[in-house]
């Protein structure tokens, strides 16, 4: 009896003839599938899916995420000095909601007309050089430089 189970327990092993754990499986399990903890004896060589490379643009993850930190606190900080005198100054003028909605009403009307007078310049000036472009295509055409050879010999003859 006690053979038996011995010899049901060396059939029931993972371990047996081609050394157990330390080769590559055919299948990696789905739980370790698409994680960086996937065991590396589930490959030959590297991990396919993470390998080398891919791990060491990763370690730069931390710097990378401190120096975006940063970045996003200067700008915040500096924001946050311009911003507040001009917040303080509205707020000191404008103590009510309904002013508030004034100023920013104004402030509004004004960039927009600010924008619309430059808009019509700088339209203008690409309506000039749009004028001049036709200008030219005209005396092209006058010079017969669209014409086909057909054409030109039929003016000649027509000449």
């Amino acid at each position: 009896m006690f053979r038996l189970n011995n010899v049901r327990h060396f059939l029931k092993s993972k371990i047996r003839f081609s050394g157990g754990k330390q080769h590559p499986k055919w299948v990696v399990k789905d739980k370790e599938k698409y994680n960086i903890f996937t065991y590396d004896n589930s490959y030959y060589g590297e991990n396919f899916r993470y390998n080398n490379f891919i791990l060491h643009l990763r370690s730069y993850k931390y710097y990378i995420d401190y120096i975006i930190e940063n970045i996003y606190r200067t700008l915040k900080n500096c924001a946050t000095f311009f911003f507040n005198p001009i917040k303080n100054i509205i707020l000191k003028h404008n103590p009510d909601i309904r002013y508030q909605l004034v100023a920013l009403m104004a402030f509004f009307g004004t960039t927009s007309a600010i924008t619309c007078y430059h808009n019509n310049i700088y339209q203008n000036i690409i309506d000039v050089t749009n004028m001049l472009e036709l200008g030219v295509v005209d005396d092209m055409k006058e010079n017969n430089f669209f014409d086909t050879q057909s054409e030109l010999q039929n003016k000649n003859i027509e000449d």
